[in-house]
């Protein structure tokens, strides 16, 4: 899970949201990460997927966070008329248990 800096209800554009899902869907598929699902609300984005042997999940972790925000700061730029965004994602949450099957992650991400 990576959230927005301060919690900002920064995705609340439906348009903007599915823009960053896709753009990480994308990014995980070029670092042969196999996207899940990938989904959030305005604060925060979930991200389920198969982590590539040939990459460190703090790699990982570093490229999406410093891409997504470079792209995302641009799209939101010209979204608003030249005001910069700050920084899109602050920290990441990793689960340290056990994993419980696929379609119970699917449900805790979508709410369905």
């Amino acid at each position: 899970m990576f959230s927005t800096k301060n919690r900002v209800a920064f995705l609340q554009s439906s348009d903007l949201r599915l823009a960053v899902h896709a753009y990480l869907t994308a990014t995980l598929r070029g670092l042969d990460c196999e996207p899940v699902q990938v989904g959030g609300v305005a604060d925060h984005v979930h991200l389920l997927f198969s982590l590539a042997r040939t990459i460190p999940l703090a790699d990982l972790v570093k490229r999406l966070k410093t891409s997504s925000t470079k792209v995302m700061r641009e799209k939101v730029t010209a979204i608003s008329v030249g005001k910069p965004a700050t920084a899109l994602f602050l920290s990441v949450n990793q689960a340290k248990m056990p994993s419980p099957p696929i379609s119970s992650i699917r449900r805790s991400t979508t709410g369905k």
